[in-house]
């Protein structure tokens, strides 16, 4: 089991999903020992990738992941749920919701009909105004049982690479 930096794996997975964007599922966990972890579970060519990561600023986050086997358990876990992924919003649609914002009514069935769309890839969407990403599972705890050990390890590959680029970070302040 290789671990490979975050940014690498995020790199991989956007590169498959603009090759196949159907069959794309992710869910975010809170770490057992701190960090949050994300699943991306993608097509069969891509697998499935745990990553431990925590931000380093309110907007980078550094980490780590691996590309995991135990498949079926998180796999079947998600198939309840809409497929990740990047859905156009037509002016239509944005005009829709911004009427009903204003007029503060539900927007769960326009959002619910573009999740009813086929996610596109990301060089389809330069026609559209707007997009909507998502959805994300977000769960209070792990997903797959007995990975405690893997979590460990990740967090711990995690520090170390946020030590060793932010030495601020991890340094007393006086």
């Amino acid at each position: 089991m290789e671990i490979k930096s975050a940014s690498e794996i995020l790199k991989k997975a956007r590169k498959e999903y603009d090759k196949n964007p159907r069959n794309w599922r992710i869910a975010v966990t809170k770490g057992s020992i701190g960090g949050f972890n994300l699943y991306i579970i993608g097509p069969p060519s891509f697998g499935v990738y745990q990553l431990n990561m925590e931000y380093v600023s309110p907007w980078k986050v550094e980490g780590c992941g691996v590309k995991i086997k135990n498949l079926d358990e998180i796999s079947s876990f998600l198939k309840g749920f809409p497929e990740y992924g990047v859905r156009p919003l037509s002016r239509n649609v944005l005009a829709e919701l911004e009427a009903n914002l204003k007029k503060k009514s539900n927007l769960n069935k326009i959002i619910e009909r573009v999740l009813r769309e086929k996610p596109k890839a990301h060089p389809q969407l330069k026609k559209y105004q707007g997009i909507l990403i998502g959805p994300e599972v977000h769960l209070p705890r792990s997903v797959i049982k007995g990975q405690d050990e893997l979590e460990r390890k990740l967090y711990r590959e995690t520090e170390r690479i946020i030590s060793k680029k932010y030495p601020f970070k991890t340094s007393y302040y006086i």
